[in-house]
């Protein structure tokens, strides 16, 4: 299994971000956090061994109270992002390049007194045989 978000999770927490979640924005409701969700994946080339080239998307999106600093923290995640070494730790894959896809921007929540700010990530790696096996 591709381990991206694993891997994002992981530099995130270790900059001290708080709390993370793999799930769906409104299962989140009236929490404040930090919303990793994977986005439909384009493969762009296929090889006989069964690995492929793909452009893997994930949003990340950041609730809190403060719209300031729902903001702040949103946009210095998409700089740390962008920079971290983000090395597949089981293996399953090999990326050439993480970069923005789409700056941070004010993501509308229906919620009381929640402000969220969501990025886009495009990374472009191939994928192992370990992450087809898996």
């Amino acid at each position: 299994m591709i381990d991206l978000m694993d891997v994002m999770e992981e530099r995130i927490k270790t900059a001290g971000y708080g709390e993370t979640y793999f799930r769906r924005l409104d299962s989140a409701a009236k929490r404040e956090g930090i919303v990793i969700r994977r986005l439909p994946a384009t493969v762009t080339g296929r090889y006989y061994d069964r690995r492929k080239d793909v452009r893997y998307y994930v949003q990340i999106v950041v609730k809190r109270r403060n719209e300031e600093l729902a903001m702040g923290e949103c946009e210095a995640i998409a700089d740390l992002l962008e920079s971290a070494d983000l090395t597949s730790e089981n293996g399953s894959y090999s990326i050439t390049s993480c970069v923005v896809d789409s700056e941070p921007q004010e993501l509308e929540l229906n919620e009381a007194n929640m402000h969220a700010w969501k990025t886009v990530f495009v990374a472009t790696m191939t994928t192992s045989e370990r992450s087809i096996n898996a």
